[in-house]
């Protein structure tokens, strides 16, 4: 049978997998990565929760395409696209082996042509429309070898590590940083969530602002990790402040941090946010594919 269940022998092979798409399926990697550094136990938890299906090639036994089914509800592919494609796997039937828990998915997240797939296959049913509930992003990755440093700065801004004291400060850009470029409506905004991520980030992640007279004007953090890339995200400048190169020196300082622990950089930005795409490809990010996020009303 092609599809299974990830039990504890495909650790490794999985792992590995994951390794080389993880700049599409950050949450995958981010998340198995946890449960592998927690040891046996959380090893032993994921396997029981039976929360990934693998399906392997019929030929070469090897993995080609996986899904994580999150503990939130969201559905996490992860697919040899360049070798196989998805058309070569039949995604409905590894979907099936969740069998009730199905029903508890809202999100459909990953490499454009597998979120495609399995909406068409498991959830034709519900109405995606673009640009309301489903949105495409480019992925893109950088490495320390691509990498154009940028440190220009209009007079006063100075560039800093956020800590825990300027959660306060940082309440409204993560408040419009949301809305503006994650959450499908406005409405949706959450200001106890939004604290609460903003607080796990603080604590867990790295964030860089810039600041001019005490003001932050500016932030970029990473908000996830797997075994090769650290994820940038949150990145969002006060309108007043935009064009400057603003923007371009945080990602910048961010990124130069994150090098210096010998991890690669990824991050996912919209399609048509041509002026963040252009920041990203002054400091050497390339484009790797479309990614898509998909919610289910």
């Amino acid at each position: 049978m092609p599809w299974s269940f990830f039990n504890n022998t495909d650790t490794e092979e999985l792992k590995a997998f994951i390794s080389s798409r993880e700049h599409s399926c950050m949450n995958f990697a981010s998340e198995l990565k946890k449960k592998l550094s927690g040891g046996l136990k959380y090893s032993l938890q994921l396997n029981n929760q039976n929360s990934i299906v693998l399906h392997r090639n019929r030929h070469s036994r090897d993995i080609d395409f996986t899904v994580m089914l999150s503990p939130t509800g969201q559905l996490l592919p992860a697919a040899d696209t360049k070798k196989t494609g998805t058309a070569a796997v039949d995604i409905s039937e590894g979907i099936k082996l969740f069998k009730d828990a199905i029903f508890k998915v809202n999100t459909v997240m990953g490499d454009k042509l597998s979120v495609n797939k399995i909406i068409e296959n498991c959830f034709s049913e519900k109405s995606i429309i673009q640009g309301t509930n489903s949105f495409n992003y480019y992925s893109m990755v950088l490495s320390r070898n691509n990498f154009n440093s940028y440190s220009s700065l209009p007079p006063g801004i100075i560039i800093r590590d956020a800590s825990q004291s300027d959660l306060a400060d940082l309440m409204s850009l993560q408040m419009n940083y949301e809305i503006e470029e994650v959450l499908p409506e406005a409405e949706m905004y959450s200001s106890y969530a939004s604290r609460k991520m903003l607080i796990s980030i603080l604590r867990e992640q790295r964030t860089v602002i810039a600041e001019k007279s005490g003001e932050i004007v500016a932030k970029a953090n990473t908000n996830a990790s797997g075994f090769r890339h650290f994820q940038i995200g949150g990145v969002y400048t006060l309108p007043g402040y935009r064009r400057q190169g603003i923007s371009t020196a945080v990602v910048s300082a961010l990124s130069d941090r994150i090098f210096k622990s010998g991890m690669n950089l990824s991050l996912f930005v919209k399609t048509g946010n041509n002026a963040a795409v252009k920041v990203y490809i002054k400091l050497g990010f390339e484009i790797v594919e479309e990614f898509q996020i998909t919610y289910l009303m």
